[in-house]
């Protein structure tokens, strides 16, 4: 329930709430570790994840998403591993560190393909003017 709370208050007619996806965060972490529920462990870290980059905490935004994709990788859940190596990427682009970004939209994909990673990837490829390479990932996104 907490998770569920935690992602209306994420979704984007709550934007003004979103204050309270910490607290709620915070409190189903503690809830999820107590009962032992990795899945919903998972998903609130995820989600207290996204709202440290909205906050530009990246640092404890990069702990959440790898404490998140080492949960999922365990459940063998590749959909959401994906948006934990998405998300890690665009931790490494917003600090320019492209070739990291790289790295992390490629395993992204490699779990789960989507158009959201590949346009990320597309875009990563030209600010470090790869536009070949951009041009590729700019396809496979649009489909």
């Amino acid at each position: 329930m907490l998770n569920r709370i935690c992602h209306l208050a994420d979704s984007l007619e709550y934007r003004e709430k979103q204050d309270s996806i910490k607290p709620f965060s915070l409190q189903a972490i503690k809830t999820a570790k107590k009962i032992n529920y990795s899945e919903g462990l998972a998903k609130a870290l995820y989600t207290l994840g996204n709202y440290n980059i909205r906050t530009y905490q990246l640092a404890e935004a990069t702990q959440n998403f790898l404490e998140s994709l080492e949960l999922y990788k365990q459940l063998k859940k590749d959909t959401s591993a994906s948006k934990c190596y998405m998300q890690l990427g665009v931790i490494s682009y917003l600090l320019q560190y492209y070739e990291a970004a790289i790295k992390n939209f490629k395993l992204s994909l490699k779990k789960s393909q989507n158009a959201t990673s590949n346009y990320l990837l597309a875009i990563t490829y030209t600010d470090i003017d790869s536009f070949h390479l951009a041009k590729k990932y700019f396809q496979t996104a649009i489909g």
